[in-house]
């Protein structure tokens, strides 16, 4: 299988590297982008990409700020916040444009599904569907009987960043060596709902609101991170969106999680080679 590797600069000499899978040498003019989770390096989903790219479409693969092929890391004095990974997707999908892309559909992991869809807010023009998948507004109002322990994540996570200058997610289980303005953002978002950060220029909420372009979200049956309420949450922000959830049975996998589908995306794949996922054809 056909993968390129596309080095990329950012403004501020950041560097990265799109991981391109092309589908059978054709000349496609559309292209999925996959965003990972939070603190989730790209190649976790190289099954998926090979998958994707031999049964749908060309797909492509990054890295965020701090992650991976990224040649930014978080430590104290090394900050960086949302507005910094929308703008570096922003620089990815502008260089899939100059390779002949005209059409970029997101496929969102958790963080990916939030920040992809902030970004077809603000795009709608050239990002023309996002495709979450265990992925959710982080309110903690909407994870019933585990909301106190969201809430009180969001505050013990503001904290550690502030103090450490950076966020270790790696002691503590959740995400990676995390920007302390990102975790601030996350947390900002996990007590209020809002997509709204300081460093952004854009009211997003409002564009989210405005946005027509179709938004999907899959939840999975046993993801405790990422389930229905929350996952609709977000969607209703925007005017034209779907709901899907997907089945331990009809996945096929004993211990569905928020992770676990991506080694075995069969059944996902499935559903984007029969075109069920699309609310609408482009």
């Amino acid at each position: 299988m056909p993968i390129e590797k596309i080095d990329i600069k950012h403004e501020d000499s950041a560097t990265n590297i799109i991981h391109l899978y092309r589908k059978d040498n054709t000349n496609n003019k559309e292209i999925f982008l996959l965003l990972p989770a939070l603190g989730v390096r790209a190649s976790f989903y190289t099954i998926l990409a090979e998958q994707f790219a031999k049964n749908v479409n060309d797909i492509a693969l990054i890295d965020w700020r701090g992650n991976g092929d990224s040649s930014v890391r978080a430590k104290r004095g090394v900050n960086f916040y949302y507005e910094n990974l929308l703008q570096d997707i922003k620089d990815v999908i502008d260089t899939l444009i100059k390779k002949g892309f005209e059409k970029v559909h997101i496929i969102g992991h958790s963080l990916g599904g939030q920040l992809g869809g902030v970004l077809m807010g603000r795009f709608p023009q050239i990002i023309h569907q996002v495709t979450g998948i265990a992925s959710c507004n982080v309110d903690y109002r909407h994870f019933g009987n585990q909301k106190y322990k969201v809430l009180f994540a969001a505050y013990i996570i503001n904290i550690i960043s502030t103090i450490w200058g950076y966020y270790p997610g790696q002691i503590f289980g959740f995400g990676g060596r995390e920007a302390k303005g990102l975790m601030q953002n996350w947390s900002k978002t996990a007590k209020t709902g809002n997509y709204n950060m300081p460093q952004a220029y854009h009211d997003d909420e409002l564009l989210m609101s405005q946005c027509t372009n179709p938004i999907v979200f899959i939840t999975l049956e046993g993801d405790d991170m990422a389930p229905s309420a929350p996952a609709k949450a977000f969607l209703n922000k925007f005017p034209n969106s779907k709901h899907l959830e997907f089945s331990k049975q009809n996945y096929g996998i004993p211990n569905l999680n928020h992770f676990s589908w991506v080694k075995r995306p069969e059944y996902l794949i499935q559903y984007f080679m029969k075109d069920e996922i699309n609310i609408s054809s482009y």
